[in-house]
């Protein structure tokens, strides 16, 4: 098994544990079911259990091996959706994680089903979502049914310099709010389970979906132990999906002294029932059995009442008091008077999901996050602030339109690029081709913008268009990946200014700015590294006019650091809407049919029925969740290489310090006096210059040609950006927001996020 190559020796670790616990609770009596015991203390309010008896219970399900093959097959054709699968296989060089064979390891899985050789439902599921996760990959991601407790621990560290530009050290969370307070009688934490601290956390985070180490070395942090929203940020020690391979941390301090954190578990709401169950058998009907199409889903219902009644949540605590906030806290801002910030604006945006009907965030948070932000903006600069810093710590992405929103507060009529592909296999193929040929497509908006229908997309230049279907459709060697032609992911000519504004055109509508409201060499964009899909949007469209970007944190070690260290793919498709998409793709079909005006020829069909998966409530084993990263991403000087494969080190460094834990505008400070003052930082990178000027539009269209100066070295021009001007149109066409018109085809809120 090729891809078993890539486990870690904590996964190892956990393979080892998990026969372990096998063999011990095969040898408990019916009285003793491991299930049984965990129902019982549920009954009784216990609010979690021993990770022992959590992995005995998921032991004592049972492994149906035909159901188990069959499975496979049909979620394989959801992931040819995935973009990068090819790249995954043989990346670039100068890719930081390692190489993953999604399908040979599918194959290898499937192979080990069809021998029988799984013992218990989650040792299979176990084996598919460490597979993905592999591919370090946060759109990538499969939630198979078993996967029904939360494991959990109480370690909380936090990686903190003496001044930020020494190598930090690892300290507990509570010890590291005493050393910020001036107490010097703590100790680092310099071995857990016997392994060096840094090397251990290193090495643990190692399949987190992020794709840059030191992005995944953030993630296990508690640098931020209180998020920009309010809520505990406990870092990645504090739970996980699968048994981590251990019961205990044993944390080993500098001055001697040994701690022994256990490992507990608690039912997770992906159950969506009361955990009554006495055995595995009752546990496996119960999660993994499919539900009939038809039946109710209450907990689905409750989880949508709930969201009309969201409260406003309040302003994070230790941070200063807000000028600007909205009222989920999706974007707040700042006037700070510290010493050192004087002249300085900080808006924080924890994330761009400005739409989620289940959390309780309301459609016109969409128009309203843009119009907080053009609203503090204002109020900073009539108070006199003429630099900010737009802090987009742990900010995992959101609805793209957003993203490009934003840029246009502090860019506003300026032209925004967008470059993207998606893989041309037969059921894509069979989605653009249906949608591009129904004769009815073009008058319903919801197909026109669906994002498949080919007359209605536009090229990078936002004027070009394609001639038909296959000259769209290619496919496309794009490094191994049969793809589409480059894409604009937007027509911007179709955005609507009052319900997703977007400063474009001079058009932004509710939107108003005329001119840049900072210069850019006065604008820092902070991240500890974790910005992912709509956030590397975001960033890499504001990098291009000169904007600096200043990282935090990170591995213990000198040296450059990426900004963006997220998935940097340009959108999310989950499987539902994947299964969404072809109903309605065979919805055309059938009527076509049914009007005696076939779309396609039985010899077309024979080669896309294959790719058509079976829907999700009707594949063999019940399916959590699941999604894949649907759009690769293109700078205008390099139209073969996804940006996620493009190392872009950010132009400033700095680490942690313990004073930041309670007062977070500290690090605020270090970054201004880095940036605009003496300070040092750890690495800086060379200098970048603007390939675009702030001021005025350039007439250019050589960035936007399909294929510009494709592998570029040169890292200014590894942005998502280009100089062309494009004809403004005579009116805005009052259409759904980006990825909105598929989401209204597919009923589905995935698809408006990146």
């Amino acid at each position: 098994m090729g891809w078993l190559s890539r486990l870690s020796a904590v996964a190892a670790l956990a393979t080892t544990a998990l026969a372990a616990e096998a063999s011990t609770s095969s040898k408990s009596s019916t009285a003793a079911e491991p299930c049984a015991q965990i129902a019982k203390l549920v009954k009784a309010g216990a609010p979690s259990f021993s990770s022992q008896l959590a992995v005995a219970c998921l032991q004592s399900t049972p492994f149906k091996s035909d159901l188990a093959v069959s499975f496979v097959d049909e979620v394989r054709k959801y992931l040819e959706w995935h973009s990068t699968t090819e790249i995954l296989r043989n990346p670039p060089p100068g890719a930081l994680s390692a190489t993953v064979d999604l399908f040979g390891g599918l194959a290898n899985i499937r192979d080990r089903a069809s021998a029988n050789l799984y013992k218990s439902q989650y040792d299979f599921d176990a084996d598919l979502f460490h597979l993905l996760s592999f591919a370090n990959d946060g759109h990538l991601v499969i939630v198979p049914c078993s996967l029904v407790f939360n494991f959990r621990s109480a370690v909380r560290l936090a990686s903190l310099s003496s001044n930020g530009i020494e190598v930090p050290r690892l300290y507990t969370l509570g010890d590291g709010k005493l050393l910020a307070q001036g107490n010097k009688d703590v100790s680092p934490v310099t071995l857990i389970n016997g392994v060096g601290a840094e090397a251990f956390t290193e090495q643990f985070s190692e399949t987190i979906g992020l794709q840059d180490p030191d992005a995944r070395y953030n993630y296990m942090m508690t640098n931020v132990p209180i998020a920009r929203d309010g809520n505990e940020a406990p870092g990645g020690y504090s739970a996980f999906p699968t048994f981590p391979g251990m019961h205990d941390f044993n944390l080993t301090y500098a001055n001697g002294t040994q701690q022994s954190i256990p490992l507990t578990a608690d039912v997770s709401s992906r159950l969506g029932t009361d955990f009554t169950f006495q055995t595995g058998d009752e546990l496996w009907d119960a999660a993994c059995k499919p539900k009939p199409a038809s039946s109710d889903d209450s907990s689905q219902k409750k989880r949508a009442d709930s969201s009309s009644s969201a409260k406003e949540k309040p302003a994070p605590e230790t941070y200063p008091k807000p000028i600007v906030k909205d009222p989920f806290n999706l974007i707040i801002g700042y006037l700070p008077d510290d010493k050192g910030l004087e002249d300085v604006a900080v808006l924080t945006v924890p994330t761009f999901e400005t739409q989620d009907l289940a959390s309780g965030i309301p459609t016109n948070e969409i128009a309203n996050f843009a119009l907080e932000a053009q609203d503090f903006v204002l109020k900073a600069v009539a108070a006199g602030k003429s630099k900010i810093i737009i802090d987009v710590t742990n900010n995992g992405g959101g609805v793209v339109a957003s993203g490009f929103g934003l840029v246009s507060v502090f860019f506003p009529n300026m032209t925004i690029f967008s470059a993207t592909r998606f893989r041309s296999t037969p059921g894509t193929q069979f989605l653009v081709e249906t949608i591009s040929r129904f004769p009815g497509s073009a008058a319903d908006p919801d197909l026109a913008q669906s994002g498949y229908f080919v007359p209605g997309l536009v090229k990078p230049d936002q004027k070009s268009t394609f001639d038909s279907a296959e000259d769209f459709l290619g496919p496309f060697d794009v490094l191994g990946v049969p793809s589409t032609a480059i894409v604009a992911e937007n027509n911007f000519a179709l955005t609507n200014e009052t319900l997703n504004p977007i400063n474009i055109y001079g058009q932004g509508g509710i939107l108003n700015g005329t001119t840049p409201p900072f210069a850019p060499e006065n604008i820092v964009i902070l991240t500890d590294g974790r910005c992912s899909s709509t956030c590397t949007i975001f960033v890499n469209h504001m990098i291009p006019y000169g904007v600096r970007v200043v990282t935090t944190g990170g591995r213990p070690q000198a040296g450059p650091m990426q900004g963006i260290g997220g998935v940097k793919g340009a959108q999310v498709l989950a499987f539902s809407d994947i299964a969404g998409a072809f109903v309605a793709a065979q919805t055309l079909v059938q009527n076509a049919t049914d009007s005696k005006k076939p779309l396609f020829t039985d010899k077309e069909m024979s080669v896309f029925s294959p790719y058509i998966p079976l829907q999700l409530e009707d594949l063999p084993l019940r399916l959590t969740g699941g999604s894949v990263n649907f759009r690769n991403a293109f700078s205008p000087f390099d139209d073969q290489t996804p940006t996620q494969f493009v190392y872009q080190a950010a132009d400033c460094r700095l680490f942690y310090t313990a004073e930041a834990l309670i007062k977070p505008e500290s690090l605020w400070v270090n970054v201004a006096d880095s940036i605009w003052g003496d300070a040092d930082c750890v690495f800086t990178s060379a200098p970048r210059k603007a390939i675009k000027s702030a001021g005025t539009k350039t007439d250019s269209s050589k960035a936007a040609a399909t294929s510009a100066v494709s592998g570029s070295t040169d890292e200014s021009d590894e942005v998502e950006q280009d100089d062309t001007e494009a004809s403004a149109p005579k009116k805005k066409k009052t259409k759904a927001p980006a990825h909105k018109a598929l989401g209204l085809l597919l009923a589905m809120a995935e698809g408006l996020r990146g």
